[in-house]
């Protein structure tokens, strides 16, 4: 099962500032921890503590380009995975779940972002 509200949230830690795209990534992972099967506030925190890791890096990355951010978010997507279900104390999973949805969330932000941006650029939000 891929996570798409982890394509939501790296986006919104390249696209938005601190408050506002802080704001946005918990709502996000509250409504998905309503969701989902319950993990006591797991999503939450991982997405925000995602959403900050990105925040503090952004001034020493590039991410311009479609192919660096598709490379960006595959490794943020296995680094929030990965220490989630190594955490869980599973680390058949990591090989045979995580890296194909990695790839796929890389692969949608490479098409995906460029028209999040031009929907961005048109409202008035």
């Amino acid at each position: 099962r891929v996570d798409w509200a982890l394509l939501v949230v790296i986006y919104l830690s390249m696209a938005r500032p601190l408050w506002s795209g802080g704001f946005f990534v918990l709502a996000v992972g509250l409504v998905m921890e309503a969701l989902a099967a319950s993990r006591y506030g797991v999503l939450p925190l991982s997405y925000l503590t995602l959403f900050l890791l990105m925040k503090t890096v952004e001034t020493h990355l590039f991410l311009e380009g479609r192919l660096t951010r598709a490379f960006w978010v595959f490794n943020l997507c296995l680094l929030q995975k990965g220490l989630l279900t190594l955490s869980l104390g599973g680390f058949h999973a990591l090989t045979i779940h995580i890296l194909p949805e990695a790839f796929i969330l890389g692969l949608a932000a490479f098409f995906l972002y460029p028209l999040l941006e031009r929907v961005e650029r048109r409202s008035p939000v």
